[in-house]
C-alpha cells in the first residue's frame, strides 16, 4: 500500500474517520467535483486542487476537518482480519436507501451481504419491555423470516433482541445496526447474540473499528435502520423512548411505520399509540403487516397499466410541485422516497415540497404514511 490511499474504498474511509453521520452530502460533492476519483485529495495541493475544480468554501472546509493522520492502513488489516468489507458512496454495493437520506453515512462496514430494502422490515422497541412485547416481537420476527423478509433491528436488549432471535429462530436473515465499531460490542450481555448474528446474519454499522458507544451513538444507528428497511414497526416504547427516534426517522425518509397498540394506561404502550394517532398503521398480527408491506406493490401494478397522458396540473404549482404532482397521477399513491427517486429531486427537499402541498390541500397523506393526489 502507497503513503495515500489511491482507489475510493481506502480514500473514503479516511473521510469516514471524520465520524458518523459526518456528512455525506459534502462528500457527495467532492466525489461528483472529481467525477469519484475522491483518492486526488490525498496526491495533489489541497488548495490549488480546491481552486482549479472550483469548490465552494464549505466543501474546502470539509477537504480541511480530514484526520490525515487516521491510520487508513491499519484499518483496512482489521477489516480484513475481522471478515468484513468497507462499503463506501460510489460503490455499486452502496445501499441506495442510504444516499437518500439527509446525512446518510459515507460508508458502511458490513460482514455479509446488505438485503435489499423492499425485502428488509425493521422491527424496534423499548429495551424494558414486557413479557407480552417481547414475545410478540419474536413472533412477527419469526413469521416474517418465515415469509423471506430479512429482519433487522439495533442488537439492544428487549424488543430489538427478541426480533433478532425470531428470524434467527426461523433459519432467516437478521441484521443488526450497532451503535459503536464492528469489534465493540454492545450492550456486552448480548455477546452469544451477536456472535450468531456475526455468523449467519449481518453486522452493519458506520464506525470505526475500536469506536466505542456514547451518547450521540443510538440516534445515529437509528437512522441506518430505518433507511435499511422498506418498513419499520414498534412494538412497545415510552413517548421519549429512543425507538420514537427510529420512528421519526422512518416518517422523515418516507418509509412505511406501523405501531402495536397495547393496554392502556402502560407507559410501555404511550409511545406506540401516540404513533397511530399520529398516522401510523394500527398492526395486531403479521397478516396485517403484510397487507402493509404487499398492498402498495398490487397498487402500484395497477396503476402502472393506466395511461401515461399528461395530467391536468393545478394552478400556481412551482416546478418541483408540478414534478411530485404529474409522478403521483402517473404512478398513484406512492412513499416520499419513491417520489424522490421518481421526480430526482433531492428526499430532504422532497418532503419538505410534498408537506407544504398536504397542507394546501393539493396533496393528501394515508395511515401508512403513503401520499396521493387528493382530486
Amino acid at each position: 500500500m502507497s503513503d495515500f490511499p489511491d482507489n475510493l474504498s481506502d480514500a473514503a474511509l479516511v473521510f469516514n474517520a471524520i465520524g458518523p453521520a459526518s456528512g455525506l452530502k459534502c462528500f457527495r460533492q467532492v466525489y461528483e467535483l472529481l467525477s469519484g476519483e475522491i483518492w486526488r485529495v490525498f496526491h495533489e495541493n489541497r488548495a490549488e486542487l480546491c481552486a482549479c475544480c472550483h469548490f465552494p468554501q464549505k466543501i474546502s472546509a470539509y477537504l480541511n476537518s480530514i484526520p490525515l493522520s487516521f491510520d487508513w492502513k491499519a484499518e483496512v488489516v482489521k477489516i480484513i482480519s475481522f471478515g468484513a468489507s468497507f462499503i463506501p458512496y460510489g460503490s455499486d454495493e452502496y445501499p441506495p436507501s442510504l444516499a437518500a437520506i439527509e446525512n446518510g453515512p459515507v460508508g458502511i462496514y458490513a460482514t455479509g451481504k446488505i438485503s435489499a430494502e423492499h425485502d428488509t422490515i425493521a422491527i424496534v422497541g423499548s429495551r424494558k419491555c414486557t413479557f407480552y412485547g417481547e414475545k410478540l416481537a419474536n413472533e412477527f420476527a419469526y413469521e416474517l423470516a418465515m415469509r423471506g423478509y430479512t429482519v433487522i433491528s439495533g442488537l439492544a436488549v428487549g424488543i430489538d433482541m427478541a426480533a433478532h432471535a425470531g428470524a434467527i429462530r426461523a433459519g432467516g436473515k437478521t441484521i443488526a445496526v450497532l451503535p459503536g465499531g464492528l469489534d465493540f460490542v454492545y450492550p456486552p450481555e448480548n455477546r452469544t447474540l451477536y456472535n450468531e448474528i456475526r455468523r449467519t446474519g449481518v453486522l452493519v454499522t458506520e464506525c470505526c473499528f475500536g469506536r466505542e458507544v456514547d451518547r450521540s451513538s443510538f440516534s445515529i444507528r437509528n437512522r441506518l435502520i430505518t433507511a435499511l428497511a422498506s418498513a419499520t414497526v414498534v412494538i412497545e416504547t415510552a413517548t421519549s423512548g429512543g425507538s420514537m427516534i427510529s420512528a421519526r426517522y422512518a416518517i422523515r425518509q418516507g418509509k412505511k411505520l406501523m405501531a402495536v397498540p397495547g393496554p392502556i394506561g402502560c407507559g410501555m404502550s404511550d409511545g406506540c399509540h401516540l404513533l397511530i394517532r399520529g398516522g401510523a398503521t394500527l398492526v395486531t398480527r403479521v397478516e396485517e403487516i403484510l397487507e402493509v408491506l404487499l398492498g402498495e406493490q398490487s397498487k402500484q401494478s395497477e396503476l402502472e397499466l393506466h395511461s401515461e397522458g399528461v395530467i391536468p396540473v393545478p394552478n400556481q404549482l412551482s416546478v418541483e410541485e408540478t414534478a411530485i404532482w404529474q409522478a403521483l397521477c402517473r404512478r398513484g399513491t406512492l412513499t416520499i422516497a419513491a417520489i424522490a427517486n421518481i421526480t430526482n429531486l433531492e428526499p430532504f427537499t422532497c418532503a419538505q415540497v410534498v408537506q407544504m402541498m398536504i397542507i394546501r390541500g393539493i396533496l393528501k397523506k394515508n395511515t401508512a404514511g403513503e401520499i396521493s393526489p387528493r382530486r
